[in-house]
């Protein structure tokens, strides 16, 4: 009996070790999305101010 208490005790810690690494990368995914997506932003604005000083006309 107490093997496979020590059993469901090491199981509990890895699910909880595991939803924290999850919780981890979903942040760090978002981080990494969210300075992508600014980055992008910035770069359609300056392709945006190039064009029209190609053709300050238009």
């Amino acid at each position: 009996m107490k093997a496979e208490e020590k059993a469901n005790e090491m199981i509990s810690r890895a699910e909880i070790v595991a939803k924290e690494i999850k919780l981890g990368s979903i942040e760090y995914a978002e981080d990494v999305l969210t300075t992508v997506e600014h980055n992008l932003k910035s770069i359609l604005q300056e392709i945006e101010r190039n064009r029209i000083e190609l053709n300050p006309g238009k």
